[in-house]
């Protein structure tokens, strides 16, 4: 987990920044050619065409800033006239938001500095006057196929078939269409008797909700601290001020000082305290979209045949992630002894310290099983604990108002800093309260136990405790991840 600034004076400046272990260096603009040239490098990359059949990737995009502007403003991409070195190939989105940079062939290890230049859209004149800063966001490509919701366990309103038993049969997602939400063979319920609290309105799933069927991209690790630091240093005064709410330091948040020079001293950690309006305008700002629960389920459990109370690992067993080695850098591990058959995550923490997350994807490493790395079926890290992702369910008005294809445009709501995306669901919502229905909790945090209550189940894949929830506050073990359903 590495991260760096550097800067190259030409123009006023250009600033290159990295995400969790990405490293983009070397930015130059070519005014002629209305193109942006950069290097690009990351850890453990790879591409498959062998189970899971995916790749990892980066998602990169490009702000631009006036010398005399206060902040920086999203720059489009075009649709052709990019190019990469070896190993690498640029693939595009129909919206010209950012980019995906990945393998162009079957291989895996870590990427080398590699050159990458991008061609801009349209660059407001006089070309010359100005800057250009490049983002990159770790990726892993989850393709097409049916997968299952719930499994089979005993976890709160999970999905099952309906018509099945408490617990019931998992139900099989086979395509992207309308699904019918009721306690008849065939279609779709959860674990309640004759009601469900959890029921979208209608009692259909509608067929413009993301279902986790098609392809898309997620995020391989939970937002970091310093990802959110980057986000409020670029966006106006007025719209970080508004962003930010987070309380003076506390249960591992590092985040502090005032725009334009937000810190964080540890940036690789997860944030937390990022309530749904916040994650909302970090994913706008950013090009991507909230992840809906079913797909959170497809990230943790793929294809595979679920097992009972299962976690992200797939197993139903785990080891609590505690003894921090290198706490607060780039190289933050748990170091305590991983029980055989066990998954590895970091939860439990009013058990005692340390009390808050911990550096995103901190169990990987180069030789790490998928349980000994706590890592979903695909790839994507901290699945399990650390902090919640933040998703939408299908509770209420949200199947029918949640689009699968919409997505971030760069540019939030002046003043506000709000998110402002045609299609997302109570974007601007910073607090409890029932306007935040259908912003799903997903995933446990490092809070939660392992028990028989209904709120120590948290940390199972397909409990649905908090999807039927009001919450959109900046808890203290709340945070989340962006996906990406649109691309070339």
């Amino acid at each position: 987990m590495k991260r760096s600034f550097i800067f190259a004076a030409f123009l006023c400046w250009s600033i290159s920044v990295a995400a969790n272990n990405i490293q983009v260096s070397g930015v130059s603009y070519n005014s002629g050619n209305g193109t942006v040239t950069f290097n690009i490098s990351w850890e453990n990359s790879w591409r498959v065409s062998t189970a899971p059949n995916n790749w990892d990737a980066a998602w990169v995009f490009v702000k631009r800033r006036n010398c005399a502007d206060q902040f920086w403003k999203q720059q489009f991409i075009s649709a052709t006239g990019h190019t990469a070195a070896s190993p690498l190939e640029v693939q595009t989105v129909p919206d010209s938001v950012g980019v995906f940079i990945r393998r162009s062939a079957n291989g895996s290890g870590n990427i080398a500095a590699t050159s990458v230049t991008l061609k801009l859209g349209d660059v407001p004149v006089p070309f010359n006057e100005w800057d250009f800063k490049v983002f990159a966001i770790e990726m892993v490509y989850v393709p097409q196929g049916a997968f299952y919701l719930g499994s089979g366990g005993t976890s709160y309103y999970e999905f099952r078939t309906g018509n099945s038993g408490t617990p019931g049969t998992p139900y099989q997602v086979t395509s992207e269409n309308a699904i019918t939400f009721a306690n008849t063979a065939g279609n779709l319920w959860d674990n309640s008797s004759v009601t469900s609290a959890y029921a979208p309105t209608g009692n259909v799933v509608d067929a413009n909700f993301p279902k986790g069927f098609r392809s898309f991209y997620a995020m391989k690790y939970e937002v970091s601290q310093g990802q959110y630091v980057d986000f409020l240093n670029s966006v106006a005064q007025d719209m970080a001020t508004s962003r930010q709410l987070l309380p003076a330091g506390g249960y591992r948040n590092t985040v502090a000082g005032t725009w334009p020079s937000y810190t964080s001293t540890a940036p690789g950690r997860a944030m937390n305290y990022l309530g749904w309006g916040n994650l909302c305008a970090y994913l706008d700002w950013s090009g991507l979209a909230p992840m809906s629960e079913m797909e959170y389920e497809k990230l943790c459990r793929g294809i595979a045949v679920p097992v009972a109370n299962e976690f992200a690992w797939g197993g139903n067993a785990a080891t609590r992630a505690f003894t921090l080695a290198n706490d607060g850098t780039n190289q933050e591990e748990a170091t305590n002894t991983i029980a055989v058959g066990t998954g590895f995550a970091n939860f439990g923490g009013n058990a005692g310290a340390p009390q808050g997350p911990f550096r995103v994807g901190f169990a990987a490493k180069s030789a790490t099983s998928r349980f000994e790395a706590g890592a979903g079926y695909y790839g994507n890290m901290d699945l399990t604990g650390n902090v919640y992702e933040y998703c939408t369910s299908i509770y209420g008005a949200a199947t029918s108002t949640f689009k699968w294809d919409a997505h971030g445009d760069g540019q939030l709501s002046l003043g506000t800093g709000f998110s402002n995306v045609n299609g997302w669901v109570n974007q601007n919502i910073v607090a409890d309260g029932a306007a935040a229905t259908g912003a799903s909790l997903k995933g446990g945090g490092w809070t939660d136990r392992i028990g028989v209550n209904l709120e120590d189940q948290a940390l199972r894949v397909s409990n649905r405790y908090y999807s039927g929830n009001t919450y959109g506050s900046n808890g203290i073990n709340f945070g989340g991840r962006g996906v990406r359903r649109v691309f070339n």
